[in-house]
C-alpha cells in the first residue's frame, strides 16, 4: 500500500469516526429537545389547570356577589324595624352555603 493510500485510509477512518461521534451528539441533543418539549408541555398543562381554577373561583365569587345583592335588595324592601335582622339572617345563610333561607 502506498503512503497516499495509507493517508486516504486513515482520513476515511477519521471521517467515519467523526460521523459516528456527531451522530451520537445529534441523538443526545434530540433527546434533550424531546425532554424539554415534555417539560414545556407539562408546564403548559399546569398553567391551563391553574387558569381553569382561577376562572372557577372568579365565577364563584361573582355568584356570591349576586347572592349578596339579592339578599340586600330583599332586606331593603322590608320595613326598617325588620331590615337589620333580615340582613343578618340572609347573610348568615349565604355564608353557611345554604343560599337564601325559606321565609
Amino acid at each position: 500500500m502506498s503512503p497516499l493510500q495509507t493517508m486516504g485510509l486513515i482520513g476515511s477512518l477519521l471521517a467515519a469516526g467523526l460521523a459516528v461521534y456527531y451522530l451520537g451528539v445529534a441523538r443526545e441533543e434530540a433527546e434533550q429537545l424531546r425532554e424539554s418539549l415534555h417539560i414545556g408541555t407539562t408546564q403548559t398543562r399546569a398553567a391551563e389547570s391553574a387558569l381553569s381554577e382561577l376562572e372557577k373561583s372568579r365565577r364563584e365569587a361573582a355568584e356570591k356577589e349576586r347572592e349578596y345583592a339579592r339578599a340586600a335588595k330583599a332586606a331593603a324592601d322590608l320595613p326598617l324595624e325588620q331590615r337589620f335582622g333580615e340582613y343578618d339572617r340572609l347573610f348568615d345563610a349565604i355564608e353557611a352555603g345554604r343560599g337564601e333561607p325559606a321565609p
